[in-house]
């Protein structure tokens, strides 16, 4: 499309020019000529644009990037702690969380300092909650319609620092005379096999134990000399009946008590079995040939947990495990990859570092790490919320959230007291995830399962069931269809979905312009309730409305269910916007040399201060402002910015035959070509 405009005089620069004839040429240009759209998987923070929402998998996480403090782009905590109150962990699908069910434990006023699953013969596995500071152990039969834990007629009269499974097939545990802040000595180990309990004398321990391996039928112990603040190994020969310390495999704990202490077996250098000790210092490989303990990494700074932590009085410690080939390490609020080559990395799943300081008296700490089939799970506790993680090799998935919403009306809030534990039952695909938790300020201890944790939604069927949380909300990236600068227009949306019912629906709300509130208007805020529902249109009836103007805009998904037994399944976002672009126009026209002297005799002295003029804007990186007189061609309040394009000749038309050229009685013109840029 062409036009012409009828003016006396452009500004170009700042500069006023004279137009011969009065006339400019005007043409509509594509504005778009090159592409400049951005396609591929993408990682980017919450404030920066995403040129396409869903990437070909969501296996690294579905929702937007958050971060705590400084983060290194490519780091895992960076690509995988998403806004999320969805499980993300399934690929290609989203869904309800796992239904945290609380279960009663009688008889307790402590948590529970770890769980025991025990399979006896012919029958379910048992589960057994082993209480901090009680005087009974706790049971539970593993049937599912039971909500609670009973007693099993047993006393422990310690408190419970760990256990290991032996040779012989005994759960033996191992514990401490007095709380776990104040030394003590080591007890008499209580045992259950079979469903059956006894008591077990051991000698030669003479400090507790808190870290306990069986390896090679050898039974090796960290124990903590708190008068001497060393970790010092023991090794049994015989079940746990007698120990021997291993001269020189001592180390210093740093601390008063035992903040970070664990044995794992896992691999050494070359391949073979091996057993790791992990410190507030470091992980340390046994050398059992020449008895001493070799450093293998150095953690950045000392870490410690807050002894008058209600969690760490009743607490026991999270010793490292091994998932995949590799060994994983809790270190204070952080998690260590470690290969058997020597390399190790830092992939803390909600923005800690190792080596972070010892800050308050609620500092972010790592409360369990334990092994399931398809993912590691971590549970974190820390001011104001308790989570547990579920790691696929890539990005931390929430799996529960006891947040500030679980805090009840007298202010009591939910903090993870001990290590999470993983449950098995016989003769199916199933795994049961348990969880003790303080009500700090009420002083009152809870316990939670969530059940059947690694079967898919789209996978529950026959004697396997699961449960959901009523209702969990995701939040996409901000997205601006690859052209942050220029405005979209809205038009649909749509999901694809499975198992959608009135009660089971999928709510999809946007925000635009990097607003923090959603739009409200209720033709813009989607509900489905069927797995056919279409596309729906953003369509004002009342104003003949289509379609929600916006440069970014970005989706929270809310996903509802009406029975704990139904989730709604999502599995992809459709939608549909238009891109609207500026009308950018190219303008022809000539420069009147002489008429524009007579209107700038203070500036231009001559024809060559013109030229000169025009030159600088020709070769002009940085756009330069153009208006014309005669007609307002603003949009928005912005100014039209332009580059000279075309700068061929000039033009004469002489007056007289007279060999000099005299501005006053001859003609000159400057052909000029000029196009917008924004």
């Amino acid at each position: 499309m062409s036009h012409q405009a009828l003016v006396q005089s452009v500004n170009l620069g700042g500069d006023v020019y004279a137009v011969r004839n009065n006339a400019i040429q005007i043409d509509s240009i594509d504005a778009w000529a090159d592409p400049i759209r951005v396609v591929g998987n993408q990682r980017r923070g919450d404030r920066r644009n995403l040129s396409q929402w869903v990437k070909e998998s969501n296996k690294a996480g579905f929702g937007y990037y958050v971060t705590e403090g400084t983060q290194e782009e490519g780091h895992p905590s960076f690509s995988g702690f998403f806004k999320s109150s969805l499980d993300t962990r399934f690929d290609g699908i989203v869904s309800l969380l796992p239904k945290k069910e609380e279960y009663t434990v009688e008889s307790t006023s402590a948590p529970i300092a770890f769980f025991i699953s025990e399979r006896t013969a012919g029958v379910s596995e048992g589960v057994y909650a082993i209480p901090a500071d009680s005087s009974s152990n706790i049971s539970y039969s593993f049937i599912p319609q039971w909500n609670y834990f009973t007693s099993a007629g047993t006393t422990v009269g310690y408190y419970p620092t760990c256990e290991v499974i032996t040779d012989a097939g005994y759960h033996l545990i191992f514990g401490c005379s007095t709380s776990y802040s104040a030394g003590g000595s080591p007890t008499t180990l209580k045992r259950i096999r079979g469903g059956v309990w006894s008591t077990q004398a051991q000698s030669g321990l003479a400090y507790p134990a808190w870290s306990v391996v069986n390896f090679k039928g050898i039974l090796y112990a960290a124990c903590f000399d708190y008068s001497n603040q060393l970790i010092r190994i023991y090794q049994s020969v015989d079940d746990g009946s007698n120990w021997t310390a291993i001269g020189g495999m001592e180390t210093p704990s740093h601390y008063e008590y035992p903040s970070i202490l664990g044995l794992a077996i896992y691999v050494d250098a070359n391949g073979d079995p091996a057993i790791y000790l992990n410190t507030p210092l470091g992980l340390y490989l046994l050398d059992l040939s020449g008895n001493r303990l070799e450093q293998i990494i150095s953690f950045p700074a000392p870490l410690r947990y807050d002894v008058s932590h209600p969690a760490n009085v009743y607490g026991t410690l999270t010793p490292p495990v091994v998932w995949q080939g590799d060994m994983y390490i809790p270190v204070g609020n952080t998690v260590y990859r470690y290969r058997y080559d020597g390399t190790w990395t830092d992939i803390a799943p909600a923005g800690g570092r190792a080596g972070r300081p010892f800050e308050s008296a609620y500092i972010d700490q790592i409360r369990g790490i334990v092994a399931g089939n398809t993912h590691l799970y971590v549970g974190m506790e820390a001011t104001g919320y308790s989570k547990i993680f579920a790691y696929d090799g890539e990005a931390f998935h929430n799996v529960a959230d006891w947040s500030i919403t679980d805090i009840n009306s007298d202010g009591d809030g939910r903090r993870l007291a001990s290590t999470i534990a993983i449950v098995k039952e016989t003769g199916q695909p199933t795994l049961w995830l348990f969880a003790s938790l303080r009500n700090y300020i009420s002083a009152s201890y809870e316990t939670y399962a969530l059940r059947n944790l690694e079967v898919s939604p789209i996978a529950v069927g026959g004697n396997v069931t699961r449960r959901y949380e009523s209702a969990g909300e995701l939040v996409s990236p901000w997205f601006d269809g690859g052209m942050t600068e220029v405005n979209s227009v809205l038009a649909a949306v749509g999901i694809g979905a499975i198992d959608l019912s009135a009660n089971e629906n999928v709510k999809i709300e946007v925000a635009i312009n990097y607003s923090d509130t959603y739009e409200s208007d209720a033709w813009k805020v989607k509900t489905f309730t069927s797995s056919t529902d279409n596309l729906k249109k953003y369509e004002d009836t009342a104003n003949g409305v289509l379609g929600i103007s916006a440069k970014n805009w970005r989706y929270k998904l809310t996903l509802n269910s009406g029975s704990a037994s139904l989730t709604p399944v999502f599995q992809y976002p459709v939608f549909y916007y238009q891109k609207v672009f500026t009308d950018l126009r190219r303008y022809s026209f000539e420069i009147d040399i002489r008429r524009t002297m007579e209107l700038n005799r203070s500036k231009f002295a001559s024809p060559q201060d013109v030229m000169r003029s025009i030159i600088q804007k020709r070769d002009s990186i940085p756009l330069v402002k153009f208006s014309y007189s005669g007609t307002a061609i603003y949009t928005g309040g912005e100014d039209r910015y332009v580059r000279v394009e075309a700068f061929p000749h000039i033009a004469r038309t002489a007056a007289s035959s007279a060999a000099s050229v005299d501005p006053q009685s001859e003609e000159m013109f400057v052909q000029l070509v000029v196009e917008e840029k924004l």
